[in-house]
Order: structure tokens, then sequence, then C-alpha cells
């Protein structure tokens, strides 16, 4: 049986409060669970620069160094999953799952269609729209490849 889901995109650090009331009506109306997508904020030469460390480390033969090194890699997510899960919970939205990813968007999207979900609606938040698609012709390019009703929020500006 193909479970009916909303996937939402948003990017790693963003706030979603001013948008999880509208999420939650999403939710109530099409009677769905929702997916999280959180997209790291990858900075590869940041990223790149750490392995380097951790190589040196590990060369100068202190290993916990390497690990406590290699662990620090994520935790900027690991707080950022924290800080939505206690967002989620303290709104009581039910039926939710939090992936968080680094790969490519449209990748992902296919993932989660293959693993038997069908999605009803993808909603993208202005920092994951800003960040995925700088320009506007990105947006459409990704809207042929996947044919699913899509939703992107405005920035709250008041």
């Amino acid at each position: 049986m193909i479970k009916s889901k909303i996937l939402i995109v948003l990017k790693e650090g963003e706030s979603l409060e001013a948008y999880l009331d509208y999420i939650i009506d999403l939710q109530n109306l099409f009677k769905k669970e929702v997916i999280f997508l959180v997209i790291e904020d990858s900075n590869f030469w940041k990223s790149l620069e750490k392995h380097f460390v951790a190589v040196a480390f590990s060369e100068e033969g202190t290993p916990d160094l390497v690990l406590e090194e290699l662990n620090s890699l994520s935790r900027a997510g690991k707080k950022y999953l924290e800080y939505l899960q206690n967002l989620l919970k303290e709104k009581n939205l039910e039926k939710v799952q939090i992936v968080l990813t680094h790969r490519n968007l449209l990748n992902e999207v296919r993932n989660i269609l293959e693993k038997e979900f069908k999605l009803d609606l993808l909603i993208i938040t202005p920092a994951a729209n800003k960040y995925l698609f700088e320009k506007k012709s990105g947006l459409r390019k990704f809207l042929e490849k996947i044919k699913i009703p899509v939703i992107t929020l405005s920035p709250k500006t008041s």
C-alpha cells in the first residue's frame, strides 16, 4: 500500500515558527503525514578543512582528537534537528518524519518516491528556495522533472 505524504523542504538553521501553523493547517486539510527534508548547510571547503585536520591528528597519533573532529562535522545539524523536534513537539504536530540530507534535492525526492511514498504536495521554505534555486529557471526545471504540486513559501516580512 502506498502511503501518501506532504514533503516540506527547509534549509538547516532556518526558523520554521512563522510557517508552522500553515503547515499544520495543510496537514489537517489533507490528513497526511509530513516529511521534513532538512538540507544540510554543507560548506564544502569547511568540511574539507576539518577532514585535513582530522588526518593531521591521525598522523600525529592522537586518535581521540580525530574522533572528536569528525563528530563535530554534524554538530550544527544535530542542534538544528533538536530545535525542530522540540518545536514540532511543542505544536503537537504528529505523524512527522525528519530527514537530514546534503544530497541533491531532485535525487532525494526521487529516493522518497522510490520508498513507496506518494507525495501529494511539496512545500519549499524561503531559505531552501534561495539555497537550492539561485536562478529562477532552476525551480522551473526541477518542476519539469517531478510532477508534484509545489508551494513556495514567501519570507515573513512582518
